[in-house]
């Protein structure tokens, strides 16, 4: 009897480890197995609402892990033609940027919504979600320029051209502004020839003027007699000489004025700059400029 119970134990014993050894063996890959199906549906079910979000890069993701030879046929047979669809409808950027001088650059980062998504631009097209986007580009120097665009769901290759704002923007086209300098010389111009006409004429009309004076003292006129004629056609004569020189100055700097900017793309051009001084002596000025 006792023979017969230590034979039963031996086998019970023998038993439960052949069950031990099997289920170490078998036991992990079906757990493994699990989680994987468990990945596969929650996957499942994210893509289905990013997708409804209009998140369609997320949504592209989930279907890619859902689409997996591991998940069940019925999930991933799915997940494919889902995947194919929201690839369809995913838009995607071509972008590009121009520097000051209208050169193309790729040596610049390009950040898309706080995302900074190449750095460099390589000319290849890059998904994005539809919507509103904000585009920034980085120069090596750290300048930033940025812009905003539309995109639309199925929108491909859509170009978008980001460019470096020159010195100036000429709103009628013109790249040659008139200087400040050539409006001053024009107005000291004008000046003087209005002077020299109104001395000119005051001269030969006024009392005691020309014709009064050789009326009052001819044939015997001193010099006292016509200081004052001789004193206003000296004033017309230095005046309109003066308007003269400064109306072909002001020609001059018009007709030789510079382009809007340089080489760096800084702008250049002439500089006009007034300097008063008021003191108690009196009142100074001078005129400063640079090219």
């Amino acid at each position: 009897m006792s023979r017969f119970r230590s034979a039963v134990r031996l086998v019970a014993v023998s038993a439960a480890g052949a069950a031990g050894f099997v289920s170490s063996f078998f036991g992990a890959p079906a757990l493994a197995r699990a989680d994987e199906k468990a990945v596969c549906f929650s996957s499942y079910v994210d893509a289905q609402r990013d997708r409804k979000d209009g998140h369609l890069r997320k949504a592209a993701s989930e279907l890619t892990r859902c689409g997996s030879s591991l998940c069940p046929g019925a999930v991933r047979d799915d997940c494919v033609r889902w995947y194919t669809e929201v690839q369809a409808a995913t838009p995607s950027l071509v972008v590009s940027f121009t520097d000051r001088e209208g050169h193309d650059r790729s040596d610049v980062t390009l950040g898309v919504d706080g995302e900074r998504r190449a750095t460099s631009l390589d000319g290849r097209a890059l998904a994005v979600d539809p919507g509103a986007h904000r585009l920034i580009i980085t120069t090596p120097r750290g300048e930033a320029y940025s812009t905003r665009v539309l995109v639309r769901e199925g929108e491909h290759d859509r170009r978008v051209m980001v460019q470096a704002p020159a010195a100036y923007v000429s709103v009628a086209g013109s790249v040659r502004p008139v200087p400040p300098l050539a409006w001053a010389l024009g107005g000291v111009g004008l000046a003087g020839l209005a002077t020299w006409g109104g001395f000119g004429l005051a001269a030969l009309y006024a009392h005691p003027g020309l014709e009064s004076t050789l009326s009052a003292c001819k044939p015997s006129c001193s010099s006292s007699d016509v200081s004052t004629v001789r004193t206003r056609f000296i004033v017309a004569d230095i005046a309109g000489g003066l308007g003269l020189v400064s109306l072909a100055g002001a020609a001059f700097v018009f007709f030789t004025r510079p382009s809007l900017r340089d080489r760096a793309g800084d702008s250049v051009g002439w500089r006009f700059q007034p300097d008063l001084d008021v003191s108690a002596g009196g009142l100074r000025g001078a005129l400063r400029w640079s090219f």
